[in-house]
């Protein structure tokens, strides 16, 4: 079930994942080239898995990624903390503040 504060809107574009990395099991690197997108900030759970395998899969296609440091979970804090250090080499690392400012 989807969060009514976060259900999709009518012309809001939907990607079923069936795999780790978003990247890999949907047309999603298409959808953002042809929308012109350049820069991402990713956000989800769990972050040494699937946040992990989709920032990296970003950073190989060339978008310039950016993580959501506190807009992320994993199963504890320790794994969590592992899933960012992992990531640094391919993307930012901010929190929902750093980005507000």
């Amino acid at each position: 079930a989807v969060l009514q504060e976060i259900m999709p809107e009518a012309d809001d574009i939907i990607l079923p994942k069936t795999s780790c990395s978003v990247f890999c099991s949907t047309n999603i690197a298409y959808v953002l080239r042809n929308l012109g997108v350049r820069y991402l900030l990713v956000c989800g759970q769990l972050t040494n898995q699937c946040v992990e395998s989709a920032v990296r899969d970003a950073a190989d296609l060339g978008f310039l990624v950016t993580v959501v440091d506190d807009a992320c979970a994993a199963r504890s804090a320790q794994e969590h903390a592992s899933g960012l250090h992992n990531m640094k080499g391919f993307a930012r690392i901010m929190t929902t503040k750093d980005l507000q400012a």
